[in-house]
């Protein structure tokens, strides 16, 4: 899993961030062969403009080279951190690799979850306790920076979206069932004791890789997320976790763009409605 995942990552990388400066690079010299006759009465020659512009090219390219050497040092440190801390979770039992980025043990009782988007925008990963009866999960153990995950969650829930619904409870809740714990990739679970927040809106968002249950604070702080297969185990999830029914979920309509203020909207007139 994490081999193929480096070579994604170290392709993907490279090729965007070189493709991306190469060809802003490109339109630098494009656009100063007309501004620097308009505003400074000079004529470049043809013989001019094709050195300047291969000049630009070639810093543009050799960024984006140094770029995408940079972000994949990044996203291989937490590769080898996943899988140094990956060998101690299963510690030599037999797993089997589902989905493409879901390690699951073959007694279904222990979990990784390691998505191009988890290493990739949030540098971090799930280890997860299950219930190999009901497939659920019943500890769920985030490793890395959730700092960063609240700077760039909400612009990622909108990426390759196929559908989402939510649930904003009166007051934040916290799950009696399952403990969220965030760990710096120095403690090990057993030491971790860094409780996310308590839980006011719970989303489905269903995209093309699965299904994720994520979690939100009252101050829209992210408060956990675990993977499912399925809409309905998503649901069954959140029934474990918060006694919620399957009727009280609600459509997300699709033309929401910017979650935060839909949120927003939801809480302020849930506060009137309290009120009155």
């Amino acid at each position: 899993m994490y081999r193929r995942l480096a070579i994604e990552y170290a392709i993907f990388n490279m090729l965007y961030r070189v493709v991306m400066f190469t060809l802003v690079a490109l339109v630098i010299p494009l656009v100063g062969s007309v501004l620097v006759p308009m505003f400074f009465q000079y004529q470049l020659s043809p013989q001019a403009k094709w050195k300047f512009a291969q000049a630009f090219v070639f810093i543009g390219f050799l960024l984006g080279v140094l770029l995408g050497l940079h972000e994949d040092i990044r996203v291989f440190s937490t590769l080898y951190r996943v899988k140094q801390k990956g060998a101690k979770f299963f510690s030599g039992m037999d797993s089997l690799i589902i989905n493409r980025y879901v390690q699951v043990s073959k007694d279904g009782t222990r979990q990784i979850r390691l998505t191009r988007d988890d290493a990739q925008f949030f540098e971090h990963c799930h280890f997860e306790m299950l219930d190999p009866v009901q497939s659920l999960t019943i500890e769920n153990y985030v490793y890395g920076k959730t700092k960063k995950i609240n700077e760039t969650i909400w612009g990622y829930i909108n990426r390759g979206i196929v559908s989402r619904q939510m649930i904003f409870f009166n007051m934040p809740k916290v799950s009696d069932h399952v403990d969220h714990i965030s760990c710096k990739w120095s403690e090990s679970m057993e030491n971790a004791k860094t409780r996310l927040p308590s839980t006011q809106i719970l989303l489905i968002v269903e995209m093309r890789l699965g299904v994720y249950l994520v979690r939100f604070s009252e101050e829209l702080y992210y408060a956990g997320d675990t993977w499912h297969q399925t809409v309905s185990e998503a649901k069954m999830q959140a029934a474990y976790e918060y006694d919620v029914a399957d009727s009280a979920w609600q459509i997300i309509p699709d033309d929401v763009v910017d979650m935060v203020k839909f949120f927003s909207d939801q809480k302020r007139k849930m506060l009137q409605n309290t009120d009155k």
